[in-house]
């Protein structure tokens, strides 16, 4: 009797484990907003890299932001050389209503330009810091920054 429970357990531990892997490869990721600290220094609620771009959407890889111990904010993101799933983008919807706008950052980002744009303006690698919310696992922006360097 002793022995059969030494082998049941790691049985019911696998079949456990399989279970829950299972059921958590069928959900898609969830996607939360930025921390309110974060996203007031940036003026942003979620920030990405465009990956795909289609009529009335996009998809971005998440940047992921953090702040430093010396206050600073910290990036990181894919690298635009990595071919990425769709499964891990994150989807952007926008309509006739949400407002596009391009940020030209000069020198070492001190100074800078905001000019109007639209979704025409979207380039594939581009930084977008948006404002809106997340439904679904669909970020609906209200609002897409795009990011652009010059001299």
């Amino acid at each position: 009797m002793r022995y059969k429970r030494i082998y049941m357990l790691p049985a019911l531990g696998a079949v456990l484990t399989l279970c829950l892997a299972l059921t958590a490869c069928g959900r898609k990721p969830s996607r939360d907003l930025l921390d309110p600290e974060i996203a007031q220094m940036v003026e942003a609620d979620y920030v990405g890299k465009v990956r795909k771009i289609e009529e009335d959407s996009f998809s971005v890889a998440e940047v992921s932001l953090k702040i430093s111990d010396d206050g600073s904010l910290s990036s990181s993101s894919p690298s635009s050389k990595e071919k990425l799933p769709d499964s891990s983008l994150v989807p952007v919807v926008y309509d006739k209503d949400t407002y596009f706008y391009l940020r030209t950052a000069f020198g070492e980002g001190n100074s800078y330009e905001d000019t109007e744009a639209g979704p025409e303006n979207l380039e594939e690698h581009m930084q977008v810091y948006m404002r809106g919310d997340f439904e679904e696992g669909v970020f609906h922006a209200a609002e897409v920054r795009m990011m652009k360097f010059g001299d």
